[in-house]
C-alpha cells in the first residue's frame, strides 16, 4: 500500500511539473510516451514497473483521486502514450 501511495504522489508531482512547463492555453495537452513521462518522475523509489501498473489501471478506467488530468492510452493491450491535460 505504501508503494502505491508513493507512486501516486510521484505521478501527481510529474503531472504538476508537466502542466507548469509544457501545458498552456495554446497547447492544452502534453502528449508523450511512457518513457518520456517516466523522465518527469524524480522519486527514486518509483520504478518503471510501478508506473506501468498505475497507468494500466488508469487506462482501464480505474478512478484514482488526483490523477484526473492524465490519460493513459493503450496500444495492443499495453500503455504506450500518455496525455496530460491542462488544469480545469
Amino acid at each position: 500500500m505504501k508503494q502505491n501511495n508513493n507512486t501516486i504522489d510521484a505521478v501527481k508531482e510529474a503531472i504538476q511539473f508537466i502542466q507548469d512547463n509544457w501545458v498552456s492555453t495554446k497547447e492544452p495537452v502534453w502528449v508523450g510516451n511512457i518513457h518520456e513521462f517516466m523522465a518527469n518522475i524524480i522519486n527514486e523509489e518509483v520504478t518503471f514497473f510501478h508506473l506501468l501498473n498505475l497507468l494500466d489501471a488508469i487506462s482501464k478506467g480505474e478512478p484514482i483521486e488526483g490523477l484526473e488530468d492524465v490519460v493513459a492510452i493503450p496500444h495492443r493491450g499495453k500503455v504506450k502514450t500518455i496525455e496530460v491535460r491542462r488544469k480545469p
